[in-house]
């Protein structure tokens, strides 16, 4: 090999050596970025996720609840064979969380205590009041519903007819009241409340029934 040759291969070694060592460290670099990368996206999500949980933890501990407390009879229970079942009741509401309900609804239904028929209709309050809101947010340029204060309560008055109720029902007290509350937070979120209440007792007195929170037949948003 001549020196010319010798020299040639060691000029090329050189070079590959060099181009090895840059790739390495570009290599290592990349890796490095690639680290700094990975690490900036999970603070990100981490970032992220602490401030979606700070979020709901404030939505629920500063939101209203509104609350079904009673409900009182306004006038005499029409029921068959003389007339068809059709209850006045006053319903007393109550907002028992830490910030103002608003743009508010309730609707009730009665509904006899045979659980086929109360499988399938419990939630008919709910589904009422959600279609009739929907009808007048589309109908109406203004809030039309009720605004409750933290700790406040509100007496509405509720009627509710029913072809499913029969007098022998009537006078076990086998029947409910079940109803839907409907109301919106001070974030804009809509909740709903559902309530049930039943006779203290056997009907005597069509004019002087109680009523009694049932044990079921309640969820809350």
């Amino acid at each position: 090999m001549t020196p010319y040759e010798k020299l040639s291969l060691i000029v090329t070694s050189a070079g590959v050596a060099t181009a090895v060592g840059v790739l390495v460290v570009y290599a290592l670099q990349l890796r490095e970025m690639r680290k700094v990368t990975q690490a900036s996206q999970k603070s990100a999500a981490a970032a992220n996720d602490a401030a979606r949980t700070a979020k709901d933890t404030l939505q629920m501990a500063y939101r209203p609840w509104v609350n079904a407390e009673a409900a009182e009879l306004v006038q005499p229970l029409q029921f068959p064979p003389n007339k068809r079942f059709y209850l006045l009741v006053d319903v007393r509401l109550k907002n028992t969380g830490t910030a103002v309900a608003s743009d508010g609804l309730i609707m009730s239904s009665a509904e006899p205590d045979y659980t086929p028929t109360l499988s399938k209709t419990y939630r008919r309050a709910c589904d009422s009041a959600r279609e009739m809101k929907a009808v007048k947010e589309k109908n109406t340029p203004w809030e039309t519903g009720f605004v409750l204060a933290p700790g406040n309560n509100l007496t509405v008055p509720v009627g509710m007819g029913s072809d499913d109720i029969t007098s022998e029902q009537v006078t076990r007290g086998q029947f409910y009241v079940v109803g839907c509350v409907l109301y919106r937070d001070q974030f804009g979120m809509n909740h709903h409340t559902q309530f049930s209440f039943q006779p203290t007792g056997p009907v005597t007195d069509p004019a002087a029934i109680k009523f009694r929170i049932a044990p079921w037949y309640h969820e809350a948003d």
